[in-house]
């Protein structure tokens, strides 16, 4: 299998985790969705394209390398999340992370 196959195959299976169509991929990145066929079908998108990816929250290593992912999916919700905790004041950081340990100790607990 070349490199673009490869390629093809990484990003539908990243699309299909991402729970998208090939439209809302596309509309995602700015794309038509016969331009996205045509990703998944071995054409290479631009820079600008790998650039909206990210920002969807795709994890464009994986669909370049095919091996930088671990085995823990993130939602485009839980990713938006931690965007907005790691621009947060340190002071929210610290809160946020004291609500959490909270709530997990009790959830733990019972």
């Amino acid at each position: 299998m070349d490199e673009s196959s490869l390629f093809a195959k990484r990003l539908k299976e990243e699309r299909k985790r991402l729970g998208l169509s090939q439209a809302q991929a596309g509309e995602a990145v700015g794309v038509s969705r016969e331009m996205w066929g045509k990703y998944e079908r071995g054409a290479m998108p631009g820079g600008d394209v790998f650039i909206a990816l990210k920002k969807a929250g795709f994890d464009v290593p994986t669909i370049l390398a095919g091996s930088n992912r671990l085995d823990v999916s993130i939602s485009p919700h839980e990713m938006a999340l931690i965007d907005r905790y790691r621009r947060s004041h340190k002071d929210v950081q610290r809160g946020v992370d004291a609500l959490l340990a909270a709530t997990v100790n009790e959830e733990e607990e019972k």
